[in-house]
């Protein structure tokens, strides 16, 4: 999907190390270990991120935008944090920076920015979700705003905790579990009132390939308490 150095590492364990143990090991510059979080995160920094900004050349470059930074500043990671997070904070400040940036922009011309590419964009991703047939994440895209649909995403895609989202999000976890719970009583609201009879899925996806697993929609509609941070 999107060009990046070919870097060939001759580190078979690394495959089966735990994110934590390749993380600090990539620490004391091990480049190896490094390029193994890279294989592992692309994919998945890269649709978190998407949910952010939307446009996918936005996306693409900010998602090696984020590896470079994480590189550079990989000696600051503490152990005790999973790398997910860490990464994931990285990359959603460097969104929030994209996305002020533009709005200024805007603010200053007047004039949407990029509008071809936008209209595009969304043709594209209107395509995707016809396809995707009732899809929660596409029901969630058009009725949440980009916070929620973002925190979302970390909660069931991502599996974050709640403290995680805060953090990643930069937001308090208060403000999360109360955004979570609003995001989750509109898309109930929605499905309940759809007319449709079967029940509605959140799909997890693997951007590599078309193959995606449902989960059950009661694990996203269900109390706000369900999502405790551990």
């Amino acid at each position: 999907m999107r060009e990046r150095a070919d870097i060939r590492v001759n580190d078979p364990a690394g495959a089966r190390e735990t994110d934590r143990a390749l993380a600090v090991r990539a620490s004391s510059k091990d480049l190896a270990a490094f390029t193994h979080l890279v294989e592992r995160f692309e994919e998945r920094l890269f649709n978190f991120l998407l949910r952010r900004v939307h446009r996918r050349a936005d996306a693409e470059d900010l998602t090696q935008e984020t590896f470079l930074r994480a590189w550079k500043h990989i000696g600051s990671y503490q152990p005790d944090h999973a790398f997910s997070t860490w990464l994931f904070t990285i990359g959603s400040r460097l969104a929030t920076d994209l996305l002020t940036s533009s709005a200024r922009k805007r603010m200053k011309t007047g004039v949407e920015i990029d509008v071809q590419s936008s209209e595009n964009t969304s043709a594209a991703t209107r395509s995707h979700e016809h396809q995707a047939g009732g899809d929660l994440w596409a029901l969630a895209k058009r009725l949440l705003n980009d916070e929620q649909h973002s925190a979302l995403w970390l909660r069931y895609a991502e599996d974050c905790s709640v403290r995680e989202i805060a953090e990643i999000l930069g937001r308090g976890q208060i403000h999360v579990r109360v955004m979570l719970h609003r995001a989750r009583k509109t898309l109930e609201h929605h499905a309940d009132g759809s007319g449709t009879e079967r029940e509605p899925t959140l799909a997890r996806r693997n951007s590599n390939h078309a193959s995606e697993e449902n989960i059950h929609a009661g694990k996203m509609l269900v109390s706000t308490g369900s999502t405790g941070a551990p």
